[in-house]
């Protein structure tokens, strides 16, 4: 064989199969896939979130569709707001309940400018922070999952507490509630 066959024969086999084995790289992939999601209220959603009707400072009938719990400052009478230079305590403002299958470790974050503005408790005796996820099964803000067959649901009442002795409650706009399997300890 002369070398100019050898070169095109070695050449084709080289290109045949890179060919055939590709480089399995690709730029992009786009694909669409059908989801079907179901919105609830908080009321009636896998965390519930409840006015526990208790205070004039919590609220549940905001929002676009009237069921967003809502902390008001504004109280009744003629309040405009939470005292300056004091520490209002609103006991048992809220509800959280788990109405999933699987129990759930709660924990609260707030944004205020100041984390020590606001504090959240577990319980009305305020000893029991939840702006951590639970450490033991003892700590209120762990929560069985929803028992269907007795229809009973693991929840918990929080205790706020606005501290405007430290500062004021500036940037204070969200308070957001975590939900998360992981931190379950079960009680069993």
């Amino acid at each position: 064989m002369n070398r100019r066959t050898f070169v095109i024969s070695v050449g084709s086999i080289a290109a045949t199969g890179g060919a055939a084995l590709g480089s399995g790289a690709f730029d992009l992939i786009e694909a669409d896939r059908t989801a079907d999601i179901t919105l609830a209220s908080d009321s009636a959603a896998l965390l519930e979130l409840t006015d526990n009707g208790t205070s004039q400072f919590v609220d549940s009938t905001g929002g676009t569709d009237g069921d967003l719990l809502q902390l008001k400052y504004t109280g009744s009478g003629n309040a405009s707001g939470a005292n300056k230079s004091a520490v209002t305590t609103i006991e048992a403002g809220f509800k959280i309940g788990n109405n999933a299958s699987q129990g759930v470790g709660v924990k609260i974050a707030h944004d205020a400018a100041d984390p020590s503005a606001v504090n959240l408790y577990g319980d009305t005796g305020k000893t029991t922070a939840v702006e951590s996820l639970p450490t033991a099964n003892g700590d209120p803000h762990n929560l069985d999952a929803y028992d269907s067959a007795n229809s009973t649901q693991d929840s918990f009442d929080v205790t706020i507490e606005l501290d405007t002795t430290v500062t004021d409650l500036s940037g204070l706009t969200t308070i957001t509630v975590t939900a998360d399997p992981s931190a379950y300890t079960s009680s069993a």
